[in-house]
């Protein structure tokens, strides 16, 4: 679910990047016991492909994302970490 929504920026090269957060709440099998998962994830969709998904997102929207992780900038902590989308769905 989108918790926060960030501002859309472009880079030097005029590519658009929207920044925004998902809660994250899922029950997965660990060690062979369920286990509750409840996180925050920093997110980014970039592309001109996604004009039409940056449109649509609103905070408390539900979304199914895929894509890979990578840092959250140069300038931070190298442990910082965002889900940069290669995929994204509107649920509901």
């Amino acid at each position: 679910m989108v918790c926060k929504l960030g501002e859309t920026t472009r880079s030097p090269s005029g590519v658009p990047h929207t920044r925004f957060m998902i809660d994250h709440r899922s029950t997965q099998l660990d060690s062979g016991q369920e286990r509750r998962i409840e996180c925050r994830i920093s997110v980014q969709l970039s592309g001109n492909e996604y004009e039409q998904e940056r449109a649509n997102l609103f905070v408390g929207q539900a979304v199914y994302v895929e894509g890979f992780l990578t840092k959250n900038s140069f300038r931070d902590d190298p442990s910082w970490t965002k889900l940069q989308v290669t995929k994204i769905k509107f649920l509901d």
